[in-house]
């Protein structure tokens, strides 16, 4: 099992996220439809998404969750509605999305529900996302209407994602033989509070949360979590000294995946091994702590052995003839492997009665037989300590060798001293000797294939980086633990990881080692985007491209340094202006001054570079705008800047005009003395016509023709006012409506859309009247106008 403090995972998580964006795009350009509530839709153009950063959302084992948050880089949201029976739809909210305020798609995966992670052949790390899924898409204030956009973004993704796209590739941890092989796994997050033996728990400390990766190096075998937090320990382990810091990760492993993964895998691949056929069972407490082999192996003599006479040796006129037999079998002979308290033991022990023949000729014509019994015991071993070194890894080394051999008889039982002297001499070499080379030479071969075991490689079913964790401390006994700390190493590291900077502006890579030496600087294009106009870089400081010479909301640009052998890289994001809004305009309903209705209220967004963002309310504005506050009921984004529009009551202007039916007001945002500003719409009665507008040339000139309309009941048709018959007011443009004609001049300086309003001359009760919201051609080239204190600049998307 893998254990991962859960805050340092996402942490570094995030840094590899920018790491590896070098890789590509994750995802195709996104275009979709989806109704958002009665009469009412919204359209997604060309979304384009960045890829996605993975973190644990929770720590809770029922319901441990992950997340895969996509930024939204760039593309257009419009949301329309449509009154019944008007055949013109209504554009009611209108946003750019840029790196500065866009929203953020967050797929939520219930690692429960998900399955196994899988490890392919090929050692790809596989987390499959096609089950267990929820997606939101934080493009408004309202948690309802996000959620229903997350789910139109997950079928879509259901229905035009290619099968073999619709799991997250976490790592490639390539199979080597003899290191640990995962094939499954099952991540599961665990809280600190409410752990088996630890419900005592500070409240500094209860958001503190463990991430637990269970692995199986087989297939077809693989173990399950409980679902109640209190079932098992907190497995991210206390030091000893307590005023140690607090370990953030640990590995253990398993006696069995120790011995039958890693020691049995490399002993038997061993020449000197190969072939041989063993027996591994568990003990009784269910430990797996010895190996035994088949003693074949050794050239043990087990049938007679004539040695012969031996001349000149006479005691008492008898003269000695001696022939052997020591009824030893292979079956008495102990080959082993132990594995336990840390260290492994190779041996060979033999320890069996024996009987030993001894005949001999009496006088040159008389043959006697002596039988007597003896003893054989023998004990060769080797120990091999198992150490911990400062990467992580396990390494098995020689220790010393003992070496213990006799074989005994009953001498006093008839031998004489010549038979003692040659069953002590002459046999007792014949035994221990070819076992002794045996086991040398199985000794030696251990020695030599010098065992080490990369156990810090399970690391990279998370993390894609090598250096992410030191250990620290290691507890050998039959299991094994490992504890140590999350602490990334980068012996080059350039920071900050991700930078968004203006064009106009620069940025300087400080704080990078001294003794480097030479640093080479380079500049390349992500994947997939434009490798012009990139900026310059010299001595680590940064240059962007002028706001000319960026096309669209954006430049993402690599910068990369390098030292020798050391390389590191962070991503530039260069937009053209340093403040951004979102949504551009919406359409907001009055506040209905009701005691049990609440002030309708509408989530802005707003982005900067340089400083704070001051948010202020135009003149002439009716409304109110403020900080979130509890009870609100909105959906606010993380990590933006945001403020919430407030409605005013309803608060008409001259009656008999356009202002009498419909106000735009106005949320200024500023910085650095450059502004923008979010519009809102309030209609003051309900329309009742539509505005129909055709762009066109007329007289060398590009322009909108604008109609008033409505629906003659009476005939069942839509019907015109003539320009005559009609008022107009330009609520937002840069140009005027001939009154005459209808015609819109549209000037160069123009946002990507105008708003304009209409009634009918007649001051009816009832007049027929609307509101319109006209997004020009060529949008994708025009821009929103950034004021600064002179007035207009150049600034925009």
């Amino acid at each position: 099992m893998l254990i991962l403090d859960r805050w340092r995972t996402n942490a570094i998580l995030a840094q590899e996220h920018l790491e590896f964006l070098i890789g590509g795009e994750w995802l195709p350009l996104i275009s979709l439809k989806t109704d958002v509530e009665n009469g009412a839709w919204r359209e997604i153009e060309n979304m384009q998404l960045d890829r996605p950063v993975l973190s644990f959302a929770n720590a809770d084992l029922a319901t441990s969750k992950a997340r895969l948050s996509m930024n939204v880089l760039g593309g257009l949201i419009k949301e329309y509605r449509q009154s019944p029976g008007s055949a013109q739809p209504e554009l009611i909210n209108y946003s750019f999305m840029d790196p500065l305020t866009a929203p953020t798609v967050r797929m939520d995966i219930w690692l429960k529900e998900t399955g196994d992670g899988l490890v392919s052949e090929e050692g790809v790390v596989i987390l499959d996302l096609s089950n267990g899924m929820g997606y939101t898409f934080e493009a408004t204030g309202w948690e309802e209407m996000n959620q229903k956009l997350g789910a139109a973004i997950h079928k879509y993704f259901k229905e035009k994602w290619p099968k073999d796209k619709q799991v997250w590739e976490l790592n490639v941890l390539k199979p080597v033989e003899g290191e640990l092989n995962p094939a499954r796994f099952r991540v599961r997050t665990h809280p600190l509070k409410g752990a088996k033996e630890l419900s005592q728990v500070s409240e500094e400390e209860v958001p503190e949360g463990a991430i637990y990766v269970g692995i199986s190096f087989s297939p077809s075998v693989v173990g399950n979590f409980p679902d109640n937090n209190s079932d098992i320990p907190y497995y991210l382990f206390e030091p000893r000294d307590s005023s140690d810091a607090p370990y953030s990760m640990g590995i253990m492993l398993s006696n069995e995946a120790w011995v039958q993964q890693v020691l049995v895998k490399r002993i038997t691949a061993m020449p000197e091994f190969s072939g041989l056929e063993y027996k591994l069972e568990p003990d009784v407490s269910g430990f797996y702590r010895e190996m035994t082999f088949d003693a074949s192996i050794f050239n043990i003599p087990t049938e007679d052995i004539d040695y012969g006479q031996e001349p000149g040796y006479t005691e008492g006129g008898w003269t000695y003839s001696y022939q052997y037999h020591s009824g030893l079998s292979f079956n008495d002979v102990k080959i082993y492997i132990k594995f336990s308290n840390g260290k492994i033991s190779m041996g060979v022990a033999v320890d069996t009665p024996v009987h030993f023949e001894c005949t001999f000729l009496s006088w040159g014509s008389v043959w006697t037989t002596a039988d007597r019994p003896g003893r054989v015991k023998i004990n060769f071993k080797k120990d091999y300590p198992v150490k911990l070194l400062e990467n992580g890894s396990l390494r098995v080394e020689a220790g010393a060798v003992v070496e213990e051999a006799d074989i005994t008889t009953d001498v006093e039982s008839g031998f004489n001293m010549g038979a003692e002297y040659y069953v002590l001499t002459k046999c007792k070499n014949a035994f221990i000797d070819p076992i002794r080379a045996t086991f040398r030479s199985m000794t030696s071969a251990l020695d030599k294939a010098g065992i080490e075991v990369d156990v810090f490689r399970l690391n990279g079913l998370i993390f894609r980086s090598e250096d992410v964790a030191t250990p620290r401390d290691g507890e050998f006994a039959d299991d094994f633990a490992l504890m140590g700390d999350l602490t990334p190493k980068y012996a080059l590291a350039l920071t900050p990881f991700e930078k968004t900077i203006v064009s106009g502006d620069t940025f300087k890579y400080d704080d990078l080692p001294e003794d480097l030496g030479e640093v080479v600087w380079t500049l390349r294009a992500l994947p997939n985007e434009s490798s012009e106009k990139l900026g310059t870089i010299v001595k680590g400081l940064y240059t962007p491209p002028s706001a000319s010479e960026i096309e669209g909301a954006y430049k993402r640009v690599i910068v990369t340094a390098t030292a020798g052998d050391k390389q590191s890289s962070a991503l530039v994001t260069v937009v053209p202006a340093s403040i951004s809004i979102y949504p551009y305009f919406l359409v907001a309903q009055f506040d209905p001054d009701k005691e049990d209705v609440p002030t309708p209220r509408y989530l802005l967004v707003g982005g900067d570079i340089k400083n704070d963002l001051t948010w202020s309310m135009a003149a002439g504005s009716k409304g109110s705008q403020r900080e979130p506050m509890d009870g609100d009921g909105l959906d606010i984004p993380e990590g933006k800047n945001v403020r919430v529009y407030l409605s005013p009551k309803r608060a008409p202007g001259e009656p008999g005009e356009v202002e009498a039916l419909v106000h735009l007001d106005r949320v200024e945002v500023s910085a650095g003395g450059l502004k923008q500003s979010i519009d809102i719409i309030l209609p003051w009665s309900t329309a009742s016509g539509s505005i129909k507008a055709v762009q066109a040339e007329h007289g060398g000139k590009s322009i909108v023709k604008l109609e008033l309309w409505y629906f003659d009941a009476e005939y069942g048709e839509e019907v015109s006012l003539e320009p005559a018959e009609t008022k107009w007011a330009v609520l937002r443009g840069e140009g005027t409506i001939d009154s005459s004609t209808g015609y819109y001049e549209i000037q160069d300086s123009e946002g990507p859309y105008i708003i304009v309003a209409s009634r009918e001359r007649v001051n009816a009760r009832n007049p027929i009247w609307s509101y319109s919201v006209i997004v020009l051609t060529n949008t994708a080239k025009r821009a929103i106008a950034v004021e600064s204190n002179e007035g207009r600049s150049d600034h925009g998307r």
